[in-house]
């Protein structure tokens, strides 16, 4: 970073990483360098040092640096503890999920912060967040808080002010979750996407077949790949997500059920799931 210190010219980079924090920082007019090391995770330490090192060399009136970084902490811990006080305010008690927990379960989306993988296991909801793993516990309506898990299990009992935020569609269905990730900007937005279920040629070759009257709909394989198509639209490709269902993979909103009568290896129907409705066509051969 190019800045001024204190009307000198100055580079300077610093970073962070578990258990460390270090500064680098150049004055190339005064021809001075200022490399500062500690073994303290996201420390103030760095900064207080290399400025109380340049005011010196460089001549400049003292300033109680270590006074300055220990006033900051001490009003960051008084907004913290504003900010709980409105959390806890705005906490509405005696509510529920909106929907049943299994159904959070799947893979949330953001093209900037990646994956986030919500599972549910034993009555519970976890979430991997990169290497992370979470432990989501509701909040209020459809929302989580979260409490970080170690490599042996144990749960962190420190409350996060950090919380999952779910979003349903005008379906009624999970379709996001909302989170806050960075303070001052708006909640990032992970878009949900079911899980894939992996089908056996055979399994996929009983839903292949003319559908509708006069053959409305074909579905059949391309290599492992469902695809369905209609007179007069491109054919579309599907993915499997269990329960004899398949999403339209590049069309947000359609999907395909299948129904399956007993001792009958081939699908019996099919059901055209979509925004404006649901359309049933029985096999046709």
């Amino acid at each position: 970073m190019i800045s001024s210190y204190r009307g000198h010219y100055m580079v300077e980079h610093g970073g962070n990483i578990n258990g460390f924090s270090a500064s680098v920082s150049f004055f190339p007019t005064d021809k001075i360098g200022i490399v500062v090391l500690t073994n303290q995770n996201t420390s103030n330490v760095p900064k207080i040092v290399y400025s109380s090192i340049a005011d010196r060399v460089l001549e400049l009136k003292n300033i109680d640096w270590n006074g300055r970084a220990i006033k900051a902490k001490k009003e960051a811990k008084e907004r913290e503890k504003a900010t709980k006080k409105t959390a806890e305010n705005t906490h509405v008690l005696n509510t529920k999920p909106s929907h049943p927990l299994k159904d959070y379960d799947g893979l949330f989306d953001n093209p900037a912060y990646g994956v986030i993988n919500v599972s549910f296991k034993n009555d519970s909801l976890f979430a991997m967040m990169g290497k992370e793993k979470l432990l989501l516990r509701h909040y209020h309506y459809d929302v989580f808080s979260i409490s970080g898990i170690d490599k042996k299990g144990k749960i962190d009992t420190a409350e996060s002010d950090l919380r999952f935020n779910f979003i349903s569609g005008q379906d009624g269905k999970i379709e996001g979750v909302s989170i806050p990730l960075e303070r001052g900007m708006k909640p990032a937005i992970f878009s949900y996407k079911p899980r894939t279920v992996e089908l056996s040629a055979a399994d996929l070759e009983s839903y292949t077949g003319t559908y509708g009257e006069k053959g409305l709909a074909k579905v059949y394989l391309k290599g492992k790949i469902l695809f369905v198509s209609v007179p007069g639209q491109p054919e579309y490709e599907t993915i499997s997500i269990g329960n004899d269902t398949f999403n339209f993979k590049n069309l947000k909103g359609f999907s395909l059920k299948f129904e399956k009568k007993e001792g009958v290896s081939k699908a019996s129907s099919v059901s055209f799931i979509q925004p404006n409705g649901t359309f049933k066509q029985v096999r046709q051969n």
